[in-house]
């Protein structure tokens, strides 16, 4: 009887996942039949169409973004349409850039290699000057003074391997509120500070914050729509 039972459960339990995995299936499947009909909507006579068609693959992307990406990338490459195209692209600019893009990094130093060594215990340094400290930027606001001389960053010893481009680098690639420890020779004290790291501002001479967002989603779209690579990878319905 208990075998009987045991064997009842089982069959049980496979229909209940069986039925389960059916109706992730049929989710999936309608929600690929409404971005199919938004993406059509697109090619709409009226602009009203039009424009809720955008917007409701903006608002999809939101909470299905690998879904709404796949499917712009493969009409985009479908498609002849200019006005199609450009609706799909700023799509995929929104979605890419909300969910990827961050500002650099920023602490308000400049710095120069110091052809000084200097040896602490056991470590060998090539210290990194600080030739500069902007004011009521966060190096400032932690007591970073001009002459001090970088020894270590977080884990990151500063040597012939890891100069002031590295440093540059790895402040750049930090989120904003991020806590980074610095090890400083300031004047004859060896001294460890904190700094909160915060959006680099737009600064003369560079690229401002937006066209830097618009130059990493121009590669991001060269990369994954457009490359040649990506182009065959995408057959016409109708193909086999």
């Amino acid at each position: 009887m208990k075998t009987f039972l045991k064997a009842i459960s089982i069959i049980l339990s496979a229909s209940a996942i069986s039925f389960l995995l059916s109706a992730e299936d049929n989710k999936t499947g309608n929600q690929e039949q409404q971005l199919s009909s938004c993406i059509t909507g697109l090619s709409s006579e009226k602009f009203e169409t039009r424009e809720e068609s955008q917007t409701r693959l903006l608002e999809t992307g939101k909470t299905q973004y690998d879904l709404v990406l796949r499917k712009s990338i493969e009409a985009y490459a479908l498609n002849k349409d200019p006005e199609i195209r450009l609706r799909l692209k700023n799509v995929l600019r929104t979605l890419v850039t909300e969910k990827n893009f961050q500002k650099k990094g920023f602490i308000g130093i400049s710095m120069s290699n110091s052809p000084a060594v200097l040896k602490i215990g056991d470590i060998t340094y090539n210290p990194i000057e600080i030739v500069n400290v902007i004011s009521d930027m966060p190096a400032d606001k932690s007591g970073f003074m001009t002459g001090d001389k970088i020894l270590r960053i977080d884990d990151k010893t500063c040597n012939m391997n890891f100069n002031s481009n590295n440093v540059v680098e790895y402040i750049s690639a930090k989120k904003p509120e991020t806590k980074v420890t610095f090890l400083l020779q300031s004047g004859d004290n060896t001294v460890t500070k904190e700094v909160v790291i915060t959006e680099r501002p737009d600064l003369p001479n560079e690229p401002t914050a937006e066209q830097q967002k618009e130059d990493f989603f121009t590669k991001w779209f060269k990369e994954n729509v457009t490359s040649p690579e990506k182009q065959k990878q995408v057959k016409p319905a109708n193909s086999n």
